[in-house]
Order: structure tokens, then C-alpha cells, then sequence
């Protein structure tokens, strides 16, 4: 686990996302906003869209804000994939089923 100072940085070296802990895990955001670095990545993969299709989606934002989510999981995939990892884990752990409903079966 990185130190929150290490996060900070890593956060900075990408204009527009920050990592402030106790929002949304300590995980990338857009700054100013709850929208997760995860959520854009998600969205984008789900729907197969790109920047465009994005925006469509959530008007409210900025071309400069979404390409930034982009380029921060460009230069720190591995955060982004842990946060998406974490989230789907504990979507089945509240709800029983995976994204699309099925019962998670123990085992």
C-alpha cells in the first residue's frame, strides 16, 4: 500500500485527478468530483465508447477531465485495475451475484 504521500504525488502528476483519502477509497477522482478514474474506465469498457460517447453519457464534464482519468490509468493501470478489482468484490460480497445478477456460488 502506498503511503499517502506517495499517492499525492502520483495523483499530482496528472492534472485534474486527485487522491484524497475517504473519497471514494482514497482512489484517483476527477478533482472537484466523486467520478473515480475506475468509473470512466468501467463505463468506457461496458459501453464500448470512447471519449465521446463519455461525454454523451455525463454532459456535466469536460473533454480536459475525461482525457486526464485516461491518462492517469495510462500511467498507473495498475491502481486503477486494483480499484476496479476492489469494487467488484465487494458488489458480490453485499449483493450475492456478479454485475450482471448471477448468484455467486461459495466455494
Amino acid at each position: 500500500m502506498m503511503s499517502v504521500t506517495a499517492e499525492k504525488m502520483e495523483a499530482q502528476d496528472v492534472e485534474g485527478i486527485e487522491r484524497i483519502p475517504g473519497v471514494c477509497g482514497g482512489y484517483p477522482v476527477i478533482a472537484g468530483h466523486r467520478i473515480s478514474v475506475r468509473d470512466v474506465v468501467e463505463h468506457m469498457r461496458v459501453n464500448h465508447c470512447g471519449v465521446e460517447g463519455y461525454l454523451q453519457a455525463f454532459p456535466h464534464l469536460r473533454r480536459e477531465q475525461v482525457e486526464a482519468a485516461l491518462v492517469y490509468f495510462a500511467r498507473y493501470p495498475e491502481v486503477v485495475e486494483e480499484d476496479i478489482r476492489r469494487n467488484e468484490d465487494a458488489w458480490k460480497h453485499l449483493t450475492g451475484t456478479d454485475y450482471d445478477g448471477n448468484p455467486i456460488v461459495p466455494g
